[in-house]
């Protein structure tokens, strides 16, 4: 292979693509980040926009991801003026959210460009950034200007044009709506990578899961594809995906053993960080449940909080019920106070009438009767660390530890007896006494834990210095792995980088995870503000009717404008801003030259045009019709004119050839001229409008289905044939090894045929065994070179190879010879139009990717990715993958280098043709595509029959007529 490597060199070369990035990160070392954003980042291919007219211009949507705190915006507009503007009169502005920032003259900075700020505190979730150009031209003769002159506008050079966001990312909420804000969110510019973390050696079925999860997060994401890798374990410097059974994840989650409890697990964990001020979440494993504070005295305060936002009692106390506590023999209670002024007796925490106590001098247990059994310790200012444990069958069981250190109890302030055989109660109370509203704690309360059993003095040591320390990092509350890990869907935030998450999808069932990963479908998941959800139920839909892909349109049906997304639309000024409409085609249907599609056009007009005012129509960037506005409707019967209005329907056909194999662009542009009578008259700029109504409609003509493959190609413009099942219910994905890199670049694979579908394959089918390949499917196989499952498909592939050698027929003289339209030189005539290569097995840092028909079923397809080496494969079919270099996607076979982004690509085998045609229809086709073949074949079988015809009448002479002559 080094020799065909060699060979191409030089042609990436020419056929690689010099792209500049449109986005820009710089990590600071003070942990912000500065984000510059060029002005084409959603379509990278349009380098400058041309703004026409005296009264022009140019709008972007500028979103702001949820995981964002914007320090400050700073601007660049780079502008390049006609000279024939006036320097005095042309000006600009540009305006955020319809309120105008700058204000400016074209003749400053000209040819290269103006600066500006943007308040943050006026940013929104999705901002419109609009550039406005008021154009005049140089005082004439006439001292007025000709609007609609060909010199009056302004480029904007939208590639060197940028907004630079000067951020912190924040840390993440251990919520559910952190997925749509942090995780996934449709918003992100920066590729924020997502690891799913996998098991030692992942089953069929664990694979498929993943899979799934690829297509959940690609529905989630809009102009952005987050690239995923696969590990064996989290990695602390991504998001990371975990999907398992409940009492498997401990076991997953071991890496974070550093970080949170394992080994003990408390019955109810009481937290204050709730986002509604008025509500206070008591967990447990089984149901957590809230409880309203009733407001008197009692807030929930972020001033001096231990953690966020802590309990503040000021002559109240809060009461809990309905705890299940009575039957307990051992109870410790764990949490951090802070005590505003200790004067005399305040309880800190009590059952019905066994309390903690805190006195001027001491601290101790309360049985109801005057007297403690405690200890003496005098509370200094500042929070403390108190664990306490509760003995309902000998209080000398009692333990207590405050910032953890062990206390010495006995007996204080009494000569009375002190029950020793207290009881537990279903009720507790933080900060008072459960039984009257005697001794209330003043002061702060935070991080509750409740146990059911005693806890070793080394682990309360533990407790106390993990808890400190995630009080100073500003870790997450929870210190339990337990409360992280009690839903189907779960949140935790990443201890290391705060901005990372861990989701882990953990359903008791394994039988429920395809439910649970559906459920990432819902489209509400930014509504829940709590930690965790459960799916309790989810409707699996039956498998998807071929060609069914949202956004891919039928033939011979009205297909209204409404359908694709589109919404009755009002564009202003001479040369308003062209309306797109886009849709999809599946790359087998065929039209010919004399196809028409039927377009039926709703307009909505002021009566204030000029006739010369116009629509242009365009289908793909190629030119397909124009509308005279007035033209048409003095041609149609006028439905209504009031106002100064005017309503008609158009009807025009445009030829079908245009139509292109997967993505279309149907752009209605339009130049607007004023009703004015001589160069200098006035006019209202705001009457020149026109709106098309979302009723509007287009037909596509009636169509066979048949296409000609393999064609990488149609891969890159409609996901074809993949996309013919929207649920990938007719595609199966082969590992030939179980590498992570090769199980990433499957992933990846997966997510781009969902984001570009747009659809949940929810059916899609994953192996790594040869014997379990569904030979019915269409096959995308991923592994090395040196792999032998690999080598075995290969045998069909355009290049084959082995252990030491790959083997390829290709055409390269007659590749010279239409490349060089030569055809008819003698000399290459007399070498051969096919020349086979063998070639050492080596790809070095390339991909080859190559599609070729299936060795099982003559009408399915096998994709395939192979590099040298599977480290290099996940970064390779990423990169292939991404907006910028998918271009290079193209024949039936591909090297690629991905760390040039320079590819090339070839036709080597013979194409085949799929379709649904009839028989005496399909031969038809099959004679038109290769005329000369079939002629020499009926030639041939002519003189076969004639030959075969003289032979029986010779012998039939000979037989019966043997002396004629």
């Amino acid at each position: 292979m080094r020799l065909l490597v060699l060979v191409l060199l030089f042609s990436l070369s020419l056929f690689a693509k010099d792209t500049k990035k449109a986005i820009e990160v710089t990590n600071l070392k003070d942990g912000t980040s500065i984000i510059k954003i060029n002005l084409n980042y959603e379509y990278t291919g349009k380098i400058s926009h041309r703004i026409r007219g005296s009264n022009g211009s140019y709008g972007i949507n500028i979103p702001i991801p949820g995981y964002w705190d914007v320090l400050s915006v700073n601007g660049y507009l780079s502008y390049n003026p006609s000279i024939t503007l006036d320097k005095d009169t042309s000006s600009g502005a540009i305006s955020l959210n319809d309120t105008v920032i700058k204000q400016f003259r074209l003749s400053d900075n000209s040819g290269t460009g103006i600066k500006f700020k943007v308040n943050p505190k006026y940013l929104k979730q999705y901002n419109w950034i609009k550039f406005e150009m008021f154009q005049h031209l140089t005082n004439s003769k006439a001292n007025c200007d000709d609007s609609l002159r060909d010199d009056i506008w302004t480029e904007i050079n939208l590639a060197d044009s940028y907004l630079e966001f000067h951020i912190r990312k924040k840390p993440i909420p251990e919520q559910i709506d952190s997925l749509t804000t942090h995780m996934i969110d449709s918003k992100q510019y920066e590729l924020e990578p997502i690891n799913f973390v996998v098991s030692e050696d992942p089953t069929d079925e664990e694979l498929r899961q993943y899979a799934m999860l690829s297509g959940a997060i690609a529905n989630s994401l809009v102009y952005r594809i987050a690239p995923i890798s696969v590990s064996k374990d989290i990695d602390f410097k991504k998001h990371n995906v975990i999907v398992t059974t409940r009492d498997k994840a401990k076991d997953r989650l071991a890496i974070l053993d550093n970080y949170f409890f394992f080994d003990h697990n408390p019955l109810y964990a009481i937290n204050f960080n709730s986002k509604n001020s008025n509500e206070v979440t008591v967990w447990s494993k089984d149901d957590s449940k809230k409880y309203s504070l009733n407001k008197n005295g009692i807030t929930l305060t972020s001033k001096s909080a231990f953690f966020g936002k802590s309990l503040s009692l000021y002559g109240s106390k809060l009461k809990l019920t309905d705890l299940n506590l009575e039957a307990e023999s051992e109870i410790t209670v764990s949490f951090w106070f802070n005590a505003n002024r200790v004067r005399g007796k305040s309880t800190l925490f009590s059952f019905d009438k066994y309390s903690l106590v805190l006195n001027k001098n001491s601290i101790g247990f309360s049985t109801g009767v005057k007297g403690l059994y405690g200890s003496k310790y005098r509370v200094k200012s500042g929070w403390h660390h108190i664990v306490a444990t509760f003995s309902s069958t000998n209080i000398k069981k009692n333990k207590l530890f405050i910032d953890g250190k062990k206390l010495t109890l006995r007996k204080l302030f009494t000569k009375r007896r002190i029950s020793m055989l207290p009881s537990f109660s279903s009720e507790i109370a933080i900060g008072g006494r459960v039984e009257d509203n005697k001794y209330k704690f003043k002061g702060l309360i935070d991080q509750v834990y409740i146990f059911t059993t005693s806890l070793e003095d080394s682990f309360v040591k533990k407790l106390y210095a993990r808890s400190s320390r995630y009080k100073n990092m500003s870790y997450n509350e929870s210190l339990f792995i337990v409360e992280k890990i009690t839903h189907d869907i779960n949140i935790i935030r990443n201890p290391v980088y705060q901005n990372k998450a861990i989701l882990l999808i953990s359903p008791k069932d394994s039988s429920k995870i395809d439910e649970v990963i559906y459920g990432f479908n819902k489209k509400d998941l930014s509504l829940y503000t709590r930690q965790g959800l459960n799916i309790d139920s989810v409707l699996i839909p039956k498998k998807a009717k071929a060609y069914s892909s949202p956004g891919y349109i039928p033939v011979d049906r009205k297909i209204e404008f409404n359908e694709l997304g589109y919404k009755t639309k009002v564009v202003k000024g001479m040369y308003p801003p062209a309306i797109n409409i886009k849709f999809k085609v599946y790359p087998d249907h065929y039209f010919d030259t004399k196809d028409r599609i039927k377009l039926h056009l709703n307009y909505t007009f002021p009566t204030v045009l000029n006739p010369d005012s116009v629509s242009n129509i365009f289908l793909n960037d190629k030119f397909a019709k124009q509308i005279n506005i007035l033209e048409a409707a003095k041609s149609n019967s006028l439905a209504s004119k009031s106002m100064g209005l005017l309503d008609f329907g158009e009807d025009k056909d445009i030829s079908a050839y245009l139509v292109n194999k997967g993505k279309n662009s149907l752009r209605f542009e339009f130049s607007l001229v004023p009703l004015k009578k001589g160069g200098c008259a006035a006019y209202n700029k705001d009457n020149l409008l026109v709106m098309i109504m979302d009723n509007s409609y287009f037909k596509l003509p009636s169509s066979d289905r048949w296409i000609e493959m393999p064609y990488m190609k149609y891969i890159n413009t409609s996901a074809y044939p993949y996309s013919v099942y929207p649920d990938l219910q007719d595609t199966q994905i082969v590992l030939t090894n179980t590498d992570v890199d090769t199980i990433a670049a499957a992933m990846n694979f997966t997510f781009y045929l969902a984001h570009e579908i747009e659809s949940f394959p929810y059916y899609i089918s994953v192996t790594k065994s040869l014997n379990k390949i569904d030979k019915d499917k269409q096959i995308v196989i991923f592994g090395t070179i040196h792999d032998k499952a690999l080598q075995l498909f290969s045998e069909n592939a355009n290049i084959s190879f082995s252990d030491t050698q790959m083997s390829k027929e290709y055409p390269f003289i007659k590749r010279l010879i239409q490349s060089k339209d030569i055809a008819d030189d003698d000399r290459l005539k007399k070498f051969k139009f096919v020349s086979k290569m063998v070639e050492s097995s080596k790809l070095d840092d390339n991909l080859l990717m190559q599609m070729f028909q299936s060795p099982f079923n003559d009408e399915k397809t096998v994709l395939m990715f192979a590099t040298e080496t599977a480290s290099n494969l996940n970064f390779a079919v990423k990169s292939i993958l991404s907006y910028e270099d998918r271009h290079f996607i193209d024949g039936d076979t591909l090297i690629y280098n991905p760390n040039e982004n320079k590819g090339i690509s070839f036709n080597i085998a013979d194409k085949y043709i799929l379709t649904s045609m009839n028989i005496f229809d399909r031969i038809s086709l099959q004679i038109s595509l290769n005329p000369i073949f079939y002629l020499s074949v009926l030639i041939i079988i002519v003189l076969i029959f004639t030959w075969y015809l003289r032979n029986l009448l010779l012998d039939f002479k000979r037989a019966k007529h043997p002396d004629v002559e």
